[in-house]
């Protein structure tokens, strides 16, 4: 081959490589296009450093921000990974409508997640303008200002998402809890029992309902409701804590010590409050079943978090006693087979005998007779009427004590004497003073304690 020949060829081989090297090493898209199949492929680091590098140079575009916003997302960083998508939509150009829209979904998706609401307010509301006839905008508007506590603002969005779609279960269920926290209780049972006609397994919209149902005092329904409410992954907790409530104060305290257990690990660990009180009304189902040792660690489990919690103090003093006296400790606690033999022994400290016993919860009522008469010649000048209280704390309030009262005279007996294991307070004491009752308290009891054998 001739000179003349060869160097032409030399010089466009020359032209086309620097072309091909332009093209390829030099243009930004396509050096942006094979930086996206890293990212794509999750070669996160590398796809990093060479984004980075493009905007130390000077030539970042908003798709530089786009696929540095991919990669921080990625890593975790969602704060960076927001910036960056906000870089991009601000500088415009060089990406498409789809693109944008794409990244206004991310933003507001990332913003809700970091709890930047009214940012990620901004982000749904031009969604719902770009997708109309799309629902899921419309439902995560009306999440936001439910949050904020804007019901009314919520409302309106709820009632838009169901304009698009009546069957949809999640905008029924957000309307019902709606209605069911601003009291408007017809309204709230009709869209939460919508919501688990179309999704029976929609347990969040049984645990409104039966905290409704609790509201209504209907505790049958609450309890059916919460028995498949225990499937929510959300108010698992919750739900066995209200079961806890409904058989506790229905006397079925073995049962509702075994959901309060349940509760305490389930409800959300920044749920402080519901978490004491869990422990708290653990607490109180020791007490009522006598096992006063795991009464008393519970109420300090609670005294530790917070020590102004309720009575807890109150418990906690009234309770230490127990460890270093034997005999109170068999008052508060015995059966009551055991129990009626301490009665009988009490009264006996007062020449009394026990003609009939009325046990309840927290007291026992006794009939008292002279122990020299027989039942057939008492009568009501020498019956005595005694009140054994079984706990060493009570309020002992106004109608509690006229109640007593009552009870006392219709059982047609003269005197009344109340034994309690603590201290009486202020009101009982007065209410006493000039009427047929005497008081005996903790201290005036362990005096007995040591004239009688119990």
């Amino acid at each position: 081959m001739s000179l003349i020949i060869l160097i032409p060829v030399i010089i466009i081989v020359i032209i086309v490589s620097a072309v091909v090297y332009f093209l390829i090493v030099q243009t930004p898209a396509l050096k942006l296009d094979s930086i996206k199949q890293l990212i794509d492929n999750n070669n996160l680091d590398e796809a990093l450093t060479k984004l980075t590098k493009i905007v130390q140079e000077g030539k970042a575009t908003p798709r530089t921000h786009m696929y540095l916003g991919e990669v921080f997302e990625k890593k975790g960083d969602i704060n960076t990974a927001i910036m960056e998508y906000q870089k991009c939509l601000k500088e415009g150009g060089f990406i498409s409508e789809s693109e944008q829209l794409t990244i206004h979904i991310k933003l507001a998706e990332l913003l809700n997640r970091v709890g930047r609401l009214d940012d990620a307010l901004g982000e749904y509301l031009i969604l719902a303008k770009q997708y109309p006839n799309d629902p899921y905008y419309l439902m995560q508007i009306g999440d936001i200002f439910f949050t904020k506590k804007k019901f009314g603002n919520a409302s309106n969005y709820y009632k838009q998402a169901l304009s698009l779609n009546n069957a949809n279960p999640i905008a029924h269920y957000n309307l019902g809890r709606l209605y069911y926290l601003t009291g408007i209780n017809t309204d709230a049972e009709y869209h939460l029992k919508k919501a688990i006609e179309l999704s029976p397994k929609l347990y969040d919209a049984y645990y409104y309902l039966g905290l409704l149902a609790i509201r209504q005092s209907q505790g049958n329904n609450a309890l059916m409701y919460f028995s498949k409410a225990v499937y929510s992954s959300k108010f698992k907790g919750l739900t066995y804590l209200n079961l806890g409530n409904l058989l506790y104060n229905s006397g079925k305290t073995d049962e509702a010590l075994n959901f309060y257990l349940k509760a305490i690990p389930n409800i959300n660990q920044n749920d402080k409050e519901n978490i004491l009180l869990a422990k708290y009304n653990t607490a109180l189902c020791y007490e009522r079943l006598g096992n006063l040792e795991k009464a008393v660690e519970y109420f300090r489990e609670v005294y530790m978090e917070k020590s102004d919690y309720k009575d807890v103090q109150t418990k906690i003093a009234l309770y230490s006693e127990l460890s270093v006296n034997d005999k109170l400790k068999e008052y508060i606690i015995s059966k009551k087979d055991i129990f009626e033999t301490i009665i009988h022994r009490i009264l006996g400290y007062f020449s009394y005998k026990p003609l009939e016993n009325f046990f309840y919860e927290k007291f026992v009522y006794t009939i008292g007779i002279p122990s020299n008469l027989s039942p057939d010649s008492t009568n009501k000048k020498d019956n005595y009427f005694f009140v054994f209280f079984r706990t060493m704390n009570d309020t002992f309030t106004d109608d509690e004590l006229f109640l007593m009262r009552e009870k006392m005279n219709s059982a047609n007996c003269s005197k009344m004497f109340i034994i309690f294991p603590g201290e009486f307070p202020d009101n009982a004491i007065k209410w006493a003073e000039n009427r047929d009752v005497t008081l005996i308290d903790k201290k005036k009891l362990l005096e007995i304690f040591k004239s009688i054998s119990v």
